[in-house]
């Protein structure tokens, strides 16, 4: 379907909207306007663009009704979008372009040429058809022929504080201008990260993959009182209370995001892939610019080389910080002793499987202290501890875990459950070094339909790398009025010096008139 034309008339002060015309009727009604004296039209060619509602735009003058100086009829001419033009629904008209951003109008353009070939915005290479359309020169498998819009140079950027003067004799029964509307990609942040293994990268060979493109029209960025003046500038990743952050607020209040890579941090970026342009003071602003007289982009794409250090790492300094940041998959720098004594340990540590590292900064030795944390199963329960289990990517180096609770309160035990106050099982793999542990491991209502049942008082499994400081193992009942009812039978249940708890479940409710039990080691 072919666009429906808007025919301005322009009179000597006024511009009269005509109504948008069917393609048959136009022919006809232009041709009743140049019997009226309207020789004289300026066509605004969207050129790749859209107007609103999708029409083509044309206006049309009659030259006598316009004033003579110096032998010249002086002629002013409306741009397009000006919200004071006339229009059918007096709607401002609006033009765009997606992904790109307009630059002003011209009065000349060329299609641009690389080594005597056609090329589109992105220097793809096409060929022109018998019918005037261009489409890419060579296909990518699978890709459909298509009309392309070229990549044009333009010249003689049209000022509309000025206007369109004609002599006379120049008019010679019609007259007609085309103003080009002048398009320039959003200029971009290219972030890229290093794969050493990847010998075929989007960018080249040179182990660079593309990690995140990022867009932004340069002309309403730098437009004078700009609410997105900001929006040609990158943060870099900074820390923040124990964790990376990435995202920074724009003075418009929406939010700028520095790309991520999954099981990595950020160490430092660059301007080049050479790595020796490092950025620095946290902030970088594009250094792209515009030559608006001729619509040419100058260096509008940035590229941003990122160097990324293994893991999801934290910085903990408090104890809230751990709270706050917990990732079973973390890498956790312990910079100094951390007190739980008003703060919760993650539940996803004390019931999952932990793969991360823990571990306190070089050279240190810091502690986590008054740990308290209790454990309740509505379903079978398979294991549980501070950490309720450590894979074998686990490390844990250089901490000392003093005054640790573990309260196993509730927990109907599954055939093979692993509970410790460490850590209910320490996979082969896991890597541990200078690790002290002390505290209670307490045990509650617990009911399994085996008679007996047994597992460590620190950990099952690998313990090497663990000292055992003291550590305590109570049993307590539920509040029955002045007695206490107890699923595990105290006096049956035992501690051998090696740690292993042998638990003597009872097949009913026993009642005891004692709140706890301290269950002691016993030499063997």
């Amino acid at each position: 379907m072919r666009k429906k034309i808007i025919w301005l008339l322009s009179f000597a002060s006024a511009l009269l909207c005509c109504l948008g015309l069917a393609a048959c009727d136009s022919k006809t009604r232009l041709e009743e306007l140049k019997e009226q004296g309207y020789t004289i039209s300026v066509t605004y060619d969207a050129n790749g663009g859209n107007y609103s509602d999708d029409f083509s735009l044309m206006d049309i003058f009659n030259p006598d009704k316009f004033q003579q100086t110096e032998g010249e009829i002086h002629i002013p001419l409306k741009e397009p979008t000006d919200p004071t033009r006339p229009t059918k629904n007096n709607k401002p008209i609006t033009l765009e372009r997606d992904g790109y951003f307009f630059a002003g109008w011209y009065e000349k353009r060329t299609v641009k040429m690389q080594n005597g070939t056609p090329v589109d915005d992105n220097g793809r290479a096409l060929k022109l058809l018998d019918d005037g359309t261009y489409v890419y020169a060579e296909l990518a498998q699978g890709e459909k022929e298509t009309p392309v819009i070229p990549a044009y140079e333009y010249d003689d950027r049209w000022d509309f504080s000025q206007t369109w003067d004609i002599k006379p004799s120049e008019i010679n029964g019609a007259l007609s201008k085309t103003l080009y509307a002048g398009w320039v990609k959003y200029y971009e942040f290219n972030y890229y990260y290093y794969q050493e293994d990847d010998a075929a990268t989007q960018e080249n060979e040179s182990g660079w993959t593309l990690l995140h493109k990022q867009t932004f029209d340069y002309k309403t960025t730098n437009a004078e009182g700009s609410q997105t003046a900001d929006k040609d500038t990158i943060w870099l990743p900074k820390w923040e209370d124990g964790v990376m952050d990435h995202a920074h607020s724009y003075a418009n209040e929406s939010v700028y995001n520095f790309p991520k890579l999954t099981g990595k941090t950020f160490s430092k970026a660059y301007l080049d892939k050479e790595r020796t342009q490092e950025i620095t003071g946290g902030v970088f602003e594009h250094r792209g610019s515009l030559d608006y007289e001729h619509a040419l982009a100058i260096n509008p794409v940035e590229n941003i080389y990122v160097d990324f250090t293994e893991g999801e790492q934290y910085k903990i300094q408090t104890a809230k910080q751990l709270q706050n940041n917990f990732n079973i998959n973390g890498w956790y720098e312990i910079t100094a002793d951390l007190d739980f004594a008003e703060y919760k340990w993650p539940v996803n540590f004390s019931k999952g499987t932990f793969m991360g590292k823990m571990y306190s900064t070089e050279g240190e030795s810091f502690a986590i202290k008054n740990v308290s944390v209790t454990y309740t199963s509505a379903g079978a329960a398979t294991c549980g501890g501070l950490f309720g289990e450590l894979g074998e990517t686990a490390e844990i180096k250089n901490l000392t875990f003093e005054n640790v609770t573990f309260d196993m309160a509730v927990a109907q035990l599954a055939s093979e459950s692993n509970f410790g106050l460490f850590a209910g099982y320490i996979q082969d793999g896991a890597t541990i070094s200078g690790v002290s542990v002390g505290g209670t491991f307490k045990i509650g209502q617990v009911s399994t339909r085996f008679t007996d049942y047994s597992f460590h008082l620190l950990a099952n499994g690998k313990t090497d790398g663990i000292t055992q400081n003291t550590i305590s193992l109570q049993l307590y009942g539920e509040e029955l009025g002045s007695q206490y009812t107890y699923t595990v039978v105290p006096e049956s249940t035992t501690l051998a010096a090696n740690g292993v708890i042998q638990l003597q479940i009872s097949s009913s409710i026993e009642v005891r008139d004692q709140a706890t039990y301290d269950i002691n080691k016993e030499e063997e």
